[in-house]
């Protein structure tokens, strides 16, 4: 979580895409999708760089599936099907081999 300034007060935020970290937050899931590593955490998605030895905040591809979306998401129907949305980005709940995943997806 980063301190985005509102007036007189600071909010937490998530970090915006395009900013970089040294280092991942505590407990990020590792995510291997279309043969690209991506890390996870509360709905955040970082794909690493060696060269600048950093982690930049990216969108996540169309079909990555995560265990968990953060509480703050919202519920949508679209076409009469159930959608989640956290921040611009659609999921779709999923069922496999017994657990639960989010997809993403675009329109």
């Amino acid at each position: 979580m980063f301190l985005k300034r509102y007036g007189r007060e600071y909010r937490a935020v998530h970090a915006p895409r395009g900013f970089t970290v040294r280092h991942l937050p505590r407990g990020c899931e590792r995510i291997r999708h279309r043969g690209k590593t991506y890390y996870y955490d509360d709905g955040v998605y970082y794909v690493h760089h060696p060269r600048s030895r950093s982690y930049e905040v990216v969108r996540p591809p169309r079909g990555i599936a995560v265990r968990y979306l953060p509480d703050d998401r919202c519920t949508v129907r679209i076409r009469g099907e159930k959608f989640y949305v956290w921040g611009d980005v659609h999921y779709k709940k999923e069922r496999r081999h017994g657990d639960t995943f989010y997809v993403s997806v675009r329109f």
